[in-house]
Order: structure tokens, then sequence, then C-alpha cells
């Protein structure tokens, strides 16, 4: 655990001190891989907020770092159960070398992320999920699986690779997906692939599934595809897969979008693949 006052090392992983006590006056320092790998492989105490007094953990990222002796992770940053609570702070430095693998839903960086949290400022470069196969797959995107909080200036390149499911769901290059929250000013760049004989629906290049949130400045490019005897493939989107009960502002998309194979084809936007309820302008 991180809580606690007596300055220590946290399992030798996030320095607890009178200047970094996870405040937001003080947060916590990720200076190197160690750091970030510790909120990846450590209990939810590491990142679900201080439970006495209940109010979100701070962290902030001081410099570039590179995960490519670490992981690939099963997981990402919170869970189903006990979802990410607090702000990371990325400081405009990158994340090189983020890989997750296996068949867990909500693949990210942060795999759940709970409502009143900001991540801000974090660029993962050459970051990577594989699913090699599982039924009803569902949520993924580089930085966060799903979302109910704020997301602001940051991006993602890399490939997302799913194979041999019954169905996947929600996949977008930075958001799987996005419940009442926002993004603003972030991009993606990513390659995505879903391989097999699945249903295939909600699938975006920045964000597969949106249902309430406020979209601004964002920008998509990179590559959906989808390819093999798929039953059906639906809402398949540059921007957003399956957009529901928000708005979409000064943004653009270049994604080339690639469906082979299909029984069933349909829902396909430059923009959104299929809208309902939404504001969407300039």
């Amino acid at each position: 655990s991180i809580t606690g006052g007596s300055p220590a090392l946290a399992n030798g992983c996030i320095t607890h001190s009178a200047s970094a006590d996870g405040s937001q006056a003080h947060p916590f320092l990720i200076e190197n891989a160690h750091n970030l790998n510790c909120l990846f492989i450590n209990s939810a105490d590491y990142w679900s907020g201080n439970t006495v007094t209940n109010t979100p953990y701070y962290f902030r990222q001081t410099t570039d770092i590179d995960l490519a002796a670490y992981g690939p992770y099963s997981n990402g940053i919170g869970d189903v159960n006990v979802p990410f609570y607090g702000t990371y702070d990325g400081g405009g430095f990158d994340i090189t070398g983020l890989s997750l693998s296996g068949n867990a839903p909500l693949k990210g960086m942060f795999g759940n992320i709970a409502s009143g949290s900001v991540i801000t400022d974090v660029h993962l470069v050459d970051a990577a999920i594989l699913v090699p196969g599982i039924d009803n797959f569902n949520n993924a995107g580089l930085l966060a699986g799903a979302t109910e909080g704020s997301i602001t200036k940051s991006s993602a390149s890399g490939t997302i690779t799913i194979t041999s499911t019954d169905s996947a769901s929600a996949i977008g290059g930075l958001v799987g997906g996005s419940v009442n929250g926002s993004i603003s000013q972030s991009s993606a760049d990513v390659v995505i692939s879903i391989i097999g004989n699945s249903d295939v629906f909600d699938v975006g290049g920045l964000v597969g599934n949106v249902d309430g949130t406020t979209m601004t400045e964002v920008q998509s490019t990179g590559t959906i595809s989808t390819s093999g005897t798929h039953n059906g493939v639906a809402d398949i989107g540059g921007i957003v897969g399956l957009f529901l009960n928000g708005s979409l502002s000064n943004s653009w998309s270049s994604t080339s979008i690639v469906s082979q194979g299909a029984n069933i084809a349909r829902y396909f936007g430059e923009i959104a693949g299929n809208a309902a309820l939404v504001s969407i302008s300039n």
C-alpha cells in the first residue's frame, strides 16, 4: 500500500513522503519505469484513491519512460471492480514499449477509469495490445479500456490485434468505451486488426463506444481492418464506432477502414459508424 504517514518506499516502488503524499499539492512522482510498473502489478491500494479520506490520488510523470523490459501485462491500471481514481499527469513525456496481452477485458494502460478522474498529457508510443482469442471480448484502447473520467492532451500510437473471438466490441485506438466523460485535444494513430470468425461491432479509430461524452479537438489516423468469416460487422467509424448522447466538435479523421469476409456489414462512417442523439460540428 502507498497509504500511511511515514516517509518510506512502498514495496520499493513509489516514494511516499511529506513532499510526495499523493495529494494535489504533493503528487506521487513517476520517475522511472520501475515506478510505473508498480501501478500495473500491485493491488488497488496503489491507484484507487485514499480510502480514508475518500479523495483521489495524484501522480505526475517526470521523464520519458520505456516499459520494453516489463510486461506484457495482462491487465491495465484499474479494473472492473476497482477503477483508477485519481489524476495522472504525464507531463508531456513519452511512454514507449507498453504491451498488454491476454483474454481479460478492459485492456489499456488504464483498464478502467472512475468518474472524477483526470488523465492528462500522457503520450504512448508504439504500444501494443494482443488478444489471442476469447468468447465475447470487449473494451480495448491503448490508453484506456473504459473511462467515465476526463482525458485531455493525450495521444497513442501502436497496434491492437484481436484474433478468433466469438465477438469483439468497444475497441478504439485511444479508448475502448467512454460513458459520461470527456475527451479533448487528444489523438490516436493506431492499426486495429480483428481477425477470425467473430461478430465485430463498435470499433473506432479513437473510441469504440461513446455514451454521454463530450469530445473536442480530437483526431484519428491509422487503420481499422476486419478479416475472416465474420457473421456480422457493424458500427465502424473513423473517430467513433457507436456514438450516443454526446457531442463532437473541431475534430477530424483520416482513418482507413477495410472489412473483408463478413456475411453482413453495415454502418460504416468517416466520423462515426452509427450515431444517435449527438451534436457534430466543424
